[in-house]
């Protein structure tokens, strides 16, 4: 997709969405803590963008294991929907091992951090607790089928920012079919580089959000690498599952169909 369908996408997604019932969003916030009610506690990427409101504010903490008690961001249970816990099999394999339990939360508290970052559900997180270099993996189990935006936020807070301290990571997003380990090297990925000391949001920088359609049966699978300076533990701090309503999605759908179009006509032209 062209940047300016991008664009044009979520303006699209961002029009339709006000005119459709409410959406049942997925809220992980990862480190333990529980980070619920109105107000900047609440605030995650996806209410940073407007595709949230404050009335969306019922966060799943999460700490070192697996759980099926989850429930969705507008306090409704999500029934049937599991989170699964892993870590690479290997320093340099880009395999997830969902077996392992090695794992650590930490939450540095509000001293020093950033605006956005405190009392927030980007402040805390959780890691993996190897003595290697590993990435950390997240599957989730039994969302309905359809597109969705997955906002991923990853970032060291245990480290404050400056003096060469900020370090950057790499968020894999894929699916997948069966309980077997995952091969996320052909994941589609981007790199938060953590380095904006605005104290907000920046997409790009601090937080991702990617496009995912998920198909009947399958799990959504996120991996996490750290790419920075120090130890390389994959971590999550916060991740947002958010489905596109229908409207939106058949929108997004048309938009693609009409720019691959124009782009093939004007290839042919003489």
């Amino acid at each position: 997709m062209t940047q300016t369908a991008k664009i044009v996408a979520a303006v699209l997604v961002t029009f339709v969405w006000g005119a459709t019932a409410e959406c049942a969003t997925l809220m992980l916030d990862f480190g333990g803590s529980t980070t619920t009610g109105s107000g900047q506690g609440a605030v995650g990427p996806g209410h940073f963008e407007g595709l949230l409101t404050a009335a969306d504010d019922v966060w799943n903490p999460i700490g070192t294991s697996d759980t099926s008690s989850l429930v969705f961001s507008n306090g409704s249970p999500a029934t049937g929907v599991s989170l699964d816990l892993g870590g690479e099999t290997g320093t340099t394999t880009d395999v997830i091992g969902w077996s392992e339990t090695r794992f650590a939360t930490r939450n540095p508290g509000d001293g020093g951090l950033l605006d956005y970052q405190k009392n927030n559900v980007v402040r805390d997180y959780t890691r993996t607790n190897y003595s290697s270099t590993v990435a950390m993996g997240y599957r989730v189990t039994g969302l309905s089928p359809g597109l969705y935006y997955v906002y991923a936020a990853a970032d060291d807070t245990y480290h404050l920012p400056g003096a060469g301290n900020n370090t950057s990571f790499e968020v894999f997003l894929g699916t997948q079919t069966g309980g077997a380990d995952t091969d996320y090297s052909g994941f589609i990925s981007d790199v938060l580089e953590n380095v904006d000391a605005s104290g907000s949001y920046v997409r790009g920088d601090n937080y991702s959000r990617t496009l995912v359609k998920l198909g009947a049966g399958e799990s959504l699978v996120i991996a996490s690498e750290r790419r920075g300076p120090s130890d390389g533990r994959g971590q999550m701090n916060a991740l947002q599952i958010m489905p596109i309503p229908e409207p939106a999605a058949l929108a997004i759908w048309s938009l693609l169909g009409v720019l691959a179009a124009a782009a093939g006509w004007r290839r042919r032209r003489p």
